[in-house]
């Protein structure tokens, strides 16, 4: 199977049991918004936090600003998940 084909399936498989979700795309151009729409409409949710890197922004060094900026995002919705979880 390729990774594609594992995250279809895992998407599929498990949808209800993911309470959030977050998707990362990389690419060579174009494309990462129809990525995004399919991950969307697979988890029938929308991710708390969504990132694409191209394969030029990796090669330039130019990916890991953004890349911080995806990270932190996770973390920020995992600390106030575990706040909301604590007070329930």
């Amino acid at each position: 199977m390729t990774p594609v084909c594992v995250l279809v399936f895992a998407l599929e498989e498990n949808r209800l049991k993911f309470r959030h979700v977050a998707f990362f795309c990389s690419c060579g151009g174009f494309g990462s918004q129809a990525a995004f729409d399919e991950m969307r409409a697979l988890a029938g949710r929308a991710p708390v936090a969504q990132y694409k890197v191209r394969a030029a922004e990796v090669h330039r060094g130019a990916a890991a600003p953004s890349l911080l900026l995806f990270v932190n995002t996770l973390k920020r919705h995992l600390a106030q998940y575990a706040t909301l979880e604590w007070t329930c």
